[in-house]
C-alpha cells in the first residue's frame, strides 16, 4: 500500500509547530492523557474560500525570498491536523488570524534555516535524496509521484528544497537545543506526581474509513448509494477494506494509509466519530453514516479498554514535552533576534 506523501517527515517542521503550538493553546506542549487524541472531523466552520481567495499568490518575503499562498494553506493544513491530534479546538475557526499565526511560523520557520546555513549547519545532498527516494518509491509509478507533488504545487526541485530546509532545521535541534534541553530524573517524577490524575488511556479504538465529501449543492444519494455498493463488497464479498480506501476514499490525510485514523477515544463528544462507533466490533463493518465531514463507511481495527498510566510508561511523553517548553522558548529568542535585523514583508 502507498505511503502518504510526506509521512516520514510530519515531525520535522520543528519550527511552525513550535510558534503556531505557542499561539494556539497551552495544552499542545503539556502532556495530554495518553491516547487522547481527537477524532479527524472537524466542527463547523464558517466558510473558507473568500478568504483564501483574497491571498496573493505570496504572502510574504524575507529578505526577497518569497514564500507562497501554497506554502500557507499547506502548513495550515498540517497545523490544523496537529491540533486536533493534541485535543485542542480547531484553529481554522479563528480565520485569518489563524493564517496569520501560521504565517509568522514559517517566517520563523525560513530565519532559523538562514541562521543555520550562515553557521554551516546544513543537510547534505545524500541525505536529501535519500528522502526524496523515500517518498518517490511509496507511489506506485514516477507519473504518480509527479501528479502527488503536483497536487501540493510542487516539483521535485520544490521537493528537495523543503526537506533539504526540513533536514537542516532538524539538526539544529538535534545539535544544539534538544541536548540541552532535556529534564531531570526528579523534573519527570514531579511532573507525574503532580498531575497522576491526567495520567489516563480513556477506552479507543483505531477505526479506518472510506469518505465521500458532500459538495455544496451536490447529490448525497449518489454518495450514499456508491458507500453502500463498498460496503456490500467488504462485509459480503470479502474485499479488502485498505484497497478500496485507497481507491475511493476523499480523506487526503487517510486515504494513502488504508483509511486509517489511528487511535480515537471513545469518549468523545456527542457526535463524535468514536461515539458513533462504540457499539461495533472489531472487524465489522458500519452502515453508511455523515458526520461534517461528509458520508463514511467505517471498520473498527482494534480496542483498548481505560486504564491508568505507569511513570515508566509516561516517561518519555513526559520528557518530550517538557523538553518542548524549553526548546520553544529558545526558538522563540532565537527568531525574534533574527527577525530584528532581517528586511520581512508581509503581503496579505
Amino acid at each position: 500500500m502507498r505511503k502518504k506523501l510526506f509521512q516520514e517527515m510530519r515531525g520535522a517542521r520543528l519550527i511552525a509547530a513550535t510558534f503556531v503550538a505557542a499561539a494556539l493553546a497551552s495544552s499542545m506542549v503539556s502532556v495530554p492523557q495518553a491516547g487522547a487524541q481527537q477524532d479527524a472531523a472537524p466542527g463547523e466552520l464558517p466558510p473558507a474560500e473568500p478568504l483564501v481567495d483574497s491571498l496573493p499568490d505570496v504572502v510574504a518575503r524575507i529578505g526577497g525570498h518569497p514564500i507562497t499562498k501554497l506554502q500557507l494553506l499547506r502548513q495550515a493544513d498540517s497545523m490544523r491536523v496537529q491540533a486536533l491530534q493534541a485535543g485542542a479546538t480547531d484553529p481554522a475557526h479563528q480565520g485569518k488570524q489563524f493564517l496569520d499565526l501560521v504565517l509568522d511560523a514559517l517566517v520563523g520557520e525560513y530565519l532559523v534555516y538562514l541562521d543555520c546555513q550562515s553557521r554551516g549547519i546544513s543537510a547534505s545532498a545524500a541525505e536529501v535524496e535519500e528522502q526524496v527516494e523515500q517518498a518517490a518509491a511509496s507511489y506506485a509509478d514516477e507519473e504518480t509521484f509527479t501528479m502527488a507533488l503536483k497536487a501540493r504545487g510542487l516539483d521535485q526541485a520544490g521537493l528537495r528544497e523543503e526537506i533539504r530546509q526540513q533536514l537542516t532545521i532538524d539538526k539544529l535541534f538535534s545539535q544544539e537545543l534538544e541536548a540541552g534541553a532535556q529534564p531531570s530524573e526528579e523534573a519527570l517524577r514531579a511532573y507525574y506526581d503532580e498531575n497522576s490524575h491526567r495520567m489516563q488511556h480513556p477506552p479507543q479504538l483505531r477505526a479506518r474509513h472510506i469518505l465521500k465529501q458532500i459538495p455544496e449543492g451536490g447529490d448525497a444519494e449518489a454518495s450514499r448509494g456508491e458507500l453502500e455498493a463498498l460496503r456490500r463488497k467488504i462485509a459480503e464479498e470479502g474485499v479488502e477494506f485498505g484497497e478500496l480506501a485507497v481507491t475511493h476514499s476523499q480523506d487526503p490525510n487517510t486515504r494513502d494509509l488504508g483509511g486509517d485514523m489511528g487511535w480515537i477515544p471513545v469518549t468523545g463528544r456527542e457526535g463524535s466519530i468514536g461515539q458513533l462507533l462504540q457499539g461495533l466490533e472489531v472487524g465489522a463493518v458500519s452502515d453508511v453514516v455523515q458526520t461534517q465531514m461528509g458520508l463514511h463507511v467505517f471498520q473498527v481495527m482494534e480496542r483498548q479498554p481505560a486504564r491508568q498510566v505507569a511513570f515508566e510508561e509516561a516517561r518519555e511523553q513526559i520528557a518530550r514535552s517538557l523538553a518542548a517548553v524549553k526548546v520553544r522558548e529558545e526558538v522563540q529568542r532565537r527568531v525574534a533576534e533574527l527577525k530584528a535585523k532581517t528586511e520581512i514583508e508581509i503581503l496579505m
